[in-house]
């Protein structure tokens, strides 16, 4: 019997949580968001070195239980931005990396 060992055989949150240790910050977008809540619910609580960095288009709001994860020092405060103006986005993003 041959062992599989592929690393397509992991599960999408599986791939996210290999991401996130690999990573010194995260950025998470709550905008129309989907599978984030979950995503931020398995990384966020286990992985106090890493930086959550949480965005959001302007006029939307984010997700209602994610105030919960704002308790968390290493989660920053939620960053607004523009669609029409993204570049401001990244070099907030930058300023704060």
């Amino acid at each position: 019997m041959k062992e599989q060992t592929s690393a397509t055989n992991n599960t999408a949150t599986e791939t996210v949580l290999t991401l996130a240790s690999m990573s010194k910050r995260v950025v998470a977008d709550l905008t129309n968001q989907r599978s984030i809540p979950h995503e931020l619910a398995s990384i966020i609580p286990h992985h106090p070195s890493l930086m959550i960095c949480p965005i959001i288009m302007e006029g939307e709001t984010p997700y209602g239980m994610f105030s919960d994860f704002q308790s968390y020092p290493w989660v920053q405060p939620i960053i607004q931005y523009k669609a029409d103006n993204v570049a401001e986005l990244v070099s907030h993003l930058v300023n704060l990396l």
